[in-house]
C-alpha cells in the first residue's frame, strides 16, 4: 500500500490553490465522484494521484483510464466487467472527444452501477476549464456531468500559482534522476528565479519535458541557468514602446534593462542573447547606469 500523501509538500504555503487542496483532502475521505477542472497542463492528473495517495490507494489494483482521444476496441462485455470487486479507480479524460456509442455506454454504466459500487471505489474526471463554460445542455458531456452529481474542484493554472513551481521542479528532477540514472542535486538560484518569474510561459507538461532535457544534458552537480539553451529566453516579446523621434541609445538601454530583469542580472546569458561580448555588455551597463539591475 502506498503511503498517505504528505500534505505539507503538496503545494507551497502561499499558493493560490490552497483552498482547492483543502477541499480535495476532505473529499478524498469520501466516495464522492470528483471532477478536476483546469486548463491543460495545470496538473489535474497530479492532483488525482495525490488524492489516491490520501485514500491509501493500492497501486497494484486496477486503475481504468478512459481517454476519449484514443480509439477503443474493447467489447461491451469487457466494458461491463469494469465494475470492480477490489479497490480500483476510473479516470475520465477528453470525454467530449469520445464516439457517441462509447459516451452512451458510460452514461448508462453510471446510471446502472452508481448505487451498487463497492466502498473502496474511486471516480475522477479531468475536465478542461473551458469545457465547463461552453457545455451544450444536450451534450453527452452535460448528461454525464448531471448524472455524476460530482464535486467540482477548480485548479488554477501554473501562471496563477508560481509559488508551487519550485515544488514541481524538484518532483520532476527526482523522476528524471531515477529514470536517467543521474544524480543532479538541484537548481541554482538563478534557475529558480527564471522559472518563477516566467511561470506564465509554462504548463506542467512543458515543465516536465524541460527538466528531463536539462537533467539529460547536465554535466555538473546542479542545473545552472548559464547552461540553458538560448531559445528559452525568447518566449516573451520585450515591452519596449516604439515611438518616433527617440534615439537608438534609449532603445538599447531599455533592451538591456529588460533582459537583465528577465535573467535576474545574469550578464553572461544576457550577452549571449544580445549577441555581444560580456566585456561590451559590461561597458554598456556602466554607460547606461544599469549596475543595480
Amino acid at each position: 500500500m502506498s503511503k498517505k500523501g504528505n500534505e505539507s509538500d503538496w503545494i507551497a504555503e502561499d499558493s493560490h490553490s490552497k483552498i482547492a487542496k483543502l477541499n480535495l483532502i476532505e473529499l478524498s475521505k469520501s466516495q464522492v465522484p470528483i471532477v478536476m477542472v483546469g486548463r491543460s497542463g495545470c496538473g489535474k492528473s497530479y492532483w488525482i494521484d495525490k488524492s489516491l495517495e490520501l485514500k491509501g490507494f493500492l497501486a497494484n489494483k486496477a486503475k481504468y483510464i478512459f481517454d476519449g482521444k484514443e480509439s477503443f476496441d474493447l467489447s461491451l462485455k469487457e466494458f461491463k466487467e469494469i465494475k470492480p470487486k477490489n479497490p480500483s479507480t476510473v479516470i475520465f479524460r477528453n470525454f467530449h472527444l469520445a464516439d457517441t456509442w462509447i459516451a452512451d455506454f458510460w452514461i448508462r454504466w453510471w446510471e446502472e452501477t452508481k448505487y451498487d459500487l463497492p466502498e473502496n471505489f474511486h471516480f475522477y474526471w479531468e475536465l478542461p476549464g473551458e469545457r465547463i463554460e461552453n457545455q451544450n445542455e444536450n451534450s453527452k458531456e452535460k448528461q454525464l456531468y448531471s448524472q455524476l452529481q460530482a464535486f467540482q474542484i477548480k485548479i488554477p493554472s501554473l501562471s496563477e500559482r508560481p509559488a508551487d513551481l519550485p515544488l514541481f521542479l524538484n518532483v520532476f528532477l527526482e523522476e528524471a534522476n531515477r529514470k536517467l540514472k543521474k544524480s543532479i542535486l538541484g537548481f541554482d538560484e538563478d534557475c529558480l528565479y527564471f522559472f518563477t518569474s516566467n511561470a506564465k510561459h509554462f504548463n506542467l507538461h512543458d515543465l516536465k519535458e524541460l527538466v528531463y532535457s536539462l537533467v539529460a544534458f547536465c554535466t555538473s552537480k546542479r542545473i545552472q541557468l548559464q547552461k540553458f539553451p538560448i531559445h528559452l529566453f525568447k518566449r516573451e516579446k520585450l515591452k519596449v514602446p516604439i515611438q518616433s523621434g527617440i534615439k537608438l541609445d534609449l532603445y538599447e538601454k531599455l533592451i538591456i534593462q529588460e533582459n537583465l530583469k528577465v535573467l535576474n542580472g545574469n550578464r553572461a546569458k544576457v550577452a549571449e542573447i544580445l549577441g555581444i561580448s560580456e566585456r561590451n555588455l559590461y561597458r554598456k551597463i556602466k554607460e547606461y547606469h544599469l549596475e543595480d539591475e
